[in-house]
């Protein structure tokens, strides 16, 4: 499913639900992907750390209050430092779940 200029997508490239679309999915889609593996396509709007010091990347989403944080690990974050504002990615990581944003965790490049 699209959102915007992103799609989600299951680790097998089979469409799910729109995770980061309160309209479309909210709650329900979060819980139902929790903890599952997830690609990501999209145009990087935000590269930076958290407040926990991790490196993240948020993506542009249709909705202006839910998006697509990107969080990742120590061992993935010469990938993020080589990409740029307005680059078009796909991303894989584990939904963590949403507070505000959908997060998702452990996120590397394809």
């Amino acid at each position: 499913m699209r959102v915007g200029d992103r799609t989600v997508v299951d680790h097998h490239h089979q469409p799910v639900a729109a995770v980061a679309d309160q309209r479309v999915a909210g709650e329900a889609a979060v819980e139902k992907y929790q903890g599952k593996a997830l690609l990501v396509s999209g145009i990087i709007e935000n590269i930076g750390k958290d407040l926990f010091d991790t490196m993240c990347a948020s993506l542009k989403t249709d909705n202006p209050i839910i998006g697509v944080q990107c969080m990742f690990s120590d061992e993935h974050k010469s990938q993020l430092a080589n990409a740029a504002k307005g680059q078009r990615v796909t991303i894989k990581g584990k939904c963590d779940g949403k507070l505000g944003n959908v997060f998702l965790r452990g996120c590397s490049f394809e």
